[in-house]
């Protein structure tokens, strides 16, 4: 269907996956951006829109691995939208670190971002920081919307966790790696809380995600990964999509379409379990029609 023949069917916006909500009394269309890449969401008439923006989860880390970092969580509400193509781009969640006795790490997830037309502004939240691996000196979390959890360190040197972005998300949590074994992960950061710190043999759970409200029902968005444990319990993924983590299989992807962090993978160094990749990310845009 041409452009032309859309506008005539439908005089307000169009892009995405369309559906309206009766709040009783207003009708609320509502457009979700939920597969990765670059989509147009295209304005006809001056129109005041809430949105969020979700940037695509961190990965989680692995050997006693942190947890992924959400990615960042931006609200909008009451913003005219005047007509135009608005390109709309949902970012991936990165991939899980992969174990080994020399593991590799994984990655930060991609941004999200609404670009007006022309170019004159952008709105943008950035993928979600990577969990750290167990190596020695390089097991820091990576910075982004949220920030991942820094891994259990083999020895010396242990690197601090990665930091959230200001008004997107938390830092990630802190590895547990003084005094030898057993080591653990820290948790990755959410969009509303910081990553939750490892303890004696326990990988700190995610940071949660932000809640809200979509066609009547209240959501998590942008939670983090647990960090996971060289040997004894592992955290949990945070409410907004954040993975499981685990010290005896793969750790847990997060949840697409929510940003939320992959869940670190336990066992020490040389186990060959395998971070979680983190979730996509989406854009949500709603206006009332009457």
């Amino acid at each position: 269907m041409s452009i032309i023949q859309n506008l005539m069917l439908d005089p307000f916006a169009f892009g995405g996956k369309v559906d309206q909500y009766n709040t009783g009394s207003n009708i609320e269309r509502w457009h979700f951006f939920e597969n990765i890449g670059t989509e147009i969401f295209y304005v006809q008439y001056p129109i005041t829109v809430d949105y969020i923006v979700v940037g695509g989860g961190g990965g989680g880390g692995a050997g006693s691995g942190g947890g992924g970092g959400a990615g960042g969580f931006i609200s909008g509400s009451s913003i005219i939208f005047n007509p135009g193509a608005y390109e709309v781009r949902v970012g991936d969640g990165g991939g899980g670190a992969i174990g080994s006795l020399t593991p590799v790490s994984g990655t930060n997830g991609s941004s999200s971002s609404i670009l007006y037309p022309g170019g004159v502004k952008s709105i943008v939240a950035s993928g979600g920081g990577v969990g750290g691996i167990t190596v020695d000196g390089g097991n820091g979390g990576g910075n982004g919307g949220s920030g991942g959890g820094a891994a259990g360190a083999v020895a010396a040197g242990s690197q601090p966790p990665g930091t959230g972005t200001a008004g997107q998300g938390n830092d990630g949590g802190d590895s547990y790696d003084t005094g030898g074994n057993p080591k653990a992960g820290g948790g990755g950061g959410g969009s509303n809380a910081v990553g939750g710190a490892a303890g004696v043999s326990q990988g700190g759970n995610g940071g949660a995600g932000t809640l809200y409200t979509v066609m009547g029902v209240a959501k998590y968005y942008s939670g983090g990964g647990g960090g996971a444990s060289q040997v004894g319990g592992d955290g949990t993924g945070g409410l907004g999509g954040g993975g499981d983590a685990h010290n005896n299989i793969d750790g847990d992807n997060g949840t697409p379409n929510t940003g939320g962090g992959g869940g670190g993978a336990g066992g020490g160094v040389g186990s060959n379990l395998s971070g979680g990749a983190g979730g996509s990310g989406i854009v949500i845009i709603k206006y009332t029609l009457y």
